[in-house]
């Protein structure tokens, strides 16, 4: 299970939100279309705060060619800070700026994850590495703490499982109604313990994920 992962078909936006006066108010719109994660790195917003995250204009609204694509719902994106801000105000229809988005292009045709890093699979792929830094030191050392995270998580969801298992075996062989009593009370924080871990997954994985594909636990 991991978030790093791109894309290997284009993205349909599901979502038709309200105008609004500012971009800002189409964020939880644009968190829910894409997964809760970065559409250029795939970083889950689960790990740090929603404050790291924002609307993307990916025809930047600072150039007058794009201005009034400001409030337009197909031309904004989800995105971390730090690609955000590096992105700036790049052209990405400009000859060598290419910066690909997951609605028209897939995304996995230009990169792809190795473990937790980018590589490029063509020139164009090559450029969007560099020119939002995609291997910068920092968001390798996030994405290994991310990965072990997630490893550490899915092992205790599996312990718990098994627990809950063997707590239902026992419950179907106990006569007792005080024996029973206490093996309910035990299944049901076991059940607690499970549902904490597939939501802390969740948050990792990126909303929509992997993580609301795992059984639920016994009530």
């Amino acid at each position: 299970m991991t978030p790093f992962r791109y894309p290997d078909r284009l993205h349909r936006r599901t979502r038709s939100p309200q105008p609004f006066p500012k971009a800002a108010q189409f964020k939880q719109d644009l968190r829910k279309e894409f997964n809760c994660k970065c559409v250029y790195c795939c970083m889950p917003d689960g790990f740090g705060t929603l404050d790291s995250f924002g609307v993307d204009h990916y025809l930047p609204k600072s150039l007058p060619q794009y201005a009034h694509l400001e409030l337009v719902y197909s031309n904004l994106f989800y995105a971390c800070n730090r690609c955000n801000q590096l992105k700036s105000n790049r052209d990405p229809k400009k000859d060598g700026h290419f910066i690909p988005n997951p609605c028209d292009h897939r995304m996995a045709d230009y990169v792809q994850y190795a473990g937790i890093d980018v590589v490029y699979r063509n020139r164009k792929g090559e450029y969007f590495i560099d020119a939002l830094r995609l291997n910068e030191e920092e968001r390798l050392r996030v994405r290994d703490r991310i990965t072990d995270y997630i490893a550490a998580v899915v092992q205790a969801l599996d312990l718990t499982g098994a627990r809950i298992r063997g707590i239902e075996e026992e419950l179907s062989a106990a006569g007792d109604p005080g024996r029973r009593s206490a093996l309910e009370d035990r299944l049901r924080e076991e059940g607690d313990r499970s549902e904490h871990f597939r939501e802390s997954l969740s948050r990792l994985l990126g909303c929509g994920s992997e993580a609301a594909k795992l059984p639920a636990a016994s009530p």
